[in-house]
């Protein structure tokens, strides 16, 4: 297998999101799709243990879902892969039930019953009948707050092997060694995401039962955990049974949480390497912002469009029509403190990746040029809004009800939060999107970003002068231009200035746009030399003031007003417009692995 690392067209990638959402969504479609809610009542315990509550009596069965808020980026350094060591632990029995958790919860006919861990939180969850739910609450809060003395070395080593096992089954598959390798070349080190949630085999080995006490005194008090109740029970009842359970544990401490880290990048990082694989996967990866920034949903929208189906850009043209592929994907692999956007190609057996590259680049160029019809955007829209709702059906399991309030409730103090997903899924705008996204652009892109913004300015004001002080030309009664000057409080000197900068800014603005200096100039030519000549009292020969000079005074006046206002015009056309497409086209950072 081929792999390489390349920061290629993020800016192209940010104009693709705009792109996708730069259609109508107010469709008939679009505002056809169902409102959802997911009522729900929360309260929270004296110990900081947050309780969320939903009924939903069409079966009597009720969820219990507990989310941790603590996962591998929580991790000290030389301790990778101990969050995920930690949720096996969770399973292997509490000081007053000391046994496999498993048995005795499927006796009672639990159903959707595990624990994950991720790089932000690690949860436990089962659906279960009503007659066992104060079962399962009990057992819960045991190991809540009680699992300490039910923990030894020999339990410790063990279910150090289990993890180390589950490691090298996983380092065993095709393509494997691609997330080890993705992680480190994505985030800088020191970064909580700068390592797996697995982890590694000596920081596992190294774990020790002392990193045990401290990791659950530290992230498995009440306070750091939230509990949602969904199903065939109500507020009441569920507040009178989590308090008999959980209410007498103590809170445990404040638990600091990760702020937002992109971890912009610029420049070109490309890495191959060899697997016995009989395909070459090509991976090319975007540094992006996290859960619940609007540009979450426009790049969900982005995967969708470019590979979320069999009738999809990437899929049509490079597995169907040119057959150069056999399998292609794009998706937002999305996180608390920030996201990966990533696109994932399998050419055919011998096949040529850089054929595939090539022509996968081409494709987002089109996607970028020339936006999704609107069929694709209804069809993505209609897909993601159809897979929430089918997630949603169910009370518990990922997708579920629970697990919805829960994401909202952990990662955006909000259980409510997924109104905001749909809502921005349903009437997304091209108004949402009348500039690219700041996280598109790296370091010396934003700097270029920031200049071009500073010279857009200087040219709104200088020209906006021009037409000013043409139209003062335009109503004044005397022809002496002087007076005009008068009439408008400048000096000789600053009118010089003023259309000597307007010139120059324009000149300098025009060139980085992409067009001639001299074409830009020529623009304001007539405009500088006049200013010249009112300054000083004489006049000079060129096409423009030998134009002007030959007309009524009256007309003069009307044309040199009439001329400022299209040339300002024209500025702001020639310099915005070419910029803005420009930005389609230009490579900027991103992260590419073959």
């Amino acid at each position: 297998m081929q792999r390489l690392w390349n920061r290629s067209t993020l800016r192209r990638l940010a104009t693709a999101m705009a792109v996708v959402l730069a259609l109508p969504a107010a469709s008939a479609l679009a505002a056809d799709l169902p409102q959802v809610e997911i009522p729900y009542t929360s309260f929270q315990l004296s110990n900081g243990l947050t309780v969320l509550v939903h009924e939903d009596h069409k079966a009597p069965i009720v969820a219990v879902n507990i989310w941790y808020h603590v996962g591998s980026k929580n991790e000290p350094f030389g301790r990778s892969g101990f969050a995920h060591l930690f949720e096996h632990l969770m399973f292997n029995g509490s000081e007053n039930y000391n046994d496999d958790y498993f048995k005795v919860v499927e006796r009672l006919g639990a159903t959707d019953l595990n624990g994950t861990t991720n790089e932000d939180r690690t949860n436990y969850f089962q659906n279960v009948p009503v007659a066992a739910i104060d079962t399962v609450l009990w057992l819960e809060s045991d190991r809540m707050g009680h699992l300490l003395g039910a923990i030894d070395q020999p339990r410790l080593d063990e279910q150090r092997g289990v993890v180390q096992n589950e490691k090298r089954q996983g380092e065993n598959e095709p393509y494997a060694i691609s997330e080890d390798l993705i992680t480190r070349a994505v985030w800088p080190k020191g970064h909580p995401y700068d390592h797996t949630v697995i982890g590694s085999m000596e920081d596992l080995s190294a774990a020790k039962l002392e990193d045990v006490k401290d990791w659950f005194g530290k992230y498995y008090g009440p306070s750091n955990a939230v509990l949602t109740l969904a199903g065939d029970i109500d507020p009441a009842t569920a507040k009178a049974k989590v308090e008999k359970f959980f209410g007498d544990l103590p809170p445990g401490p404040p638990v600091p949480h990760p702020k937002t880290w992109v971890a912009r990048r610029s420049g070109v990082v490309r890495e191959t390497a060899e697997d016995r694989v009989p395909q070459s996967r090509l991976y090319q990866v975007w540094n992006v912002p996290p859960i619940g920034d609007p540009d979450w949903m426009y790049l969900t929208m982005l995967g969708n469009v470019l590979a979320g189906d069999k009738g999809s850009r990437l899929y049509k043209r490079l597995v169907y029509q040119d057959q150069i592929a056999t399998n292609v994907n794009a998706f937002l692999d999305d996180r608390e403190i920030a996201s990966l956007f990533e696109i994932v190609l399998t050419a055919q057996p011998g096949g040529d990746l850089a054929k595939v590259e090539a022509t996968a680049a081409e494709e987002l160029n089109k996607l970028i040029a020339n936006g999704p019809t609107a069929d694709e955007v209804e069809r993505v829209r209609n897909s993601l809004y159809s897979r929430f709702v089918r997630g949603a059906e169910r009370i518990g399991g990922f997708g579920g009800k629970s697990d919805v309030l829960l994401r909202g409730a952990v990662f955006q103090n909000d259980p409510a939060a997924y109104k905001t997903y749909l809502d921005r899924l349903r009437k997304a705008t091209p108004r949402q999107l009348t500039s690219l996204p700041g996280f598109m652009v790296g370091p010396a892109k934003k700097l270029e970003k920031t200049m071009m913004t500073i010279i857009l300015l200087l040219i709104v004001a200088v020209a906006a002068f021009n037409v000013v002080a043409s139209l003062v030309m335009v109503v004044a009664e005397k022809r002496n231009d002087i007076a005009i000057l008068r009439t408008l409080g400048l000096s000789r000197g600053g009118v010089v200035a003023t259309f000597i900068v307007q010139g120059t800014v324009i000149g300098w603005a025009g060139a980085l746009a992409g067009i001639g200096l001299g074409i830009v100039l020529a623009l304001n030519a007539g405009g500088i030399v006049h200013g010249l000549e009112v300054a000083f009292g004489f006049e000079l020969f060129d096409p423009a003031v030998y134009y002007i000079s030959r007309i009524p005074s009256e007309l003069r006046r009307a044309d040199v007003a009439l001329v400022s206002v299209t040339a300002f015009a024209l500025t702001l056309v020639a310099t915005i417009y070419p910029a803005r497409r420009a930005a389609a086209t230009e490579p900027a950072e991103a992260l590419r692995y073959e």
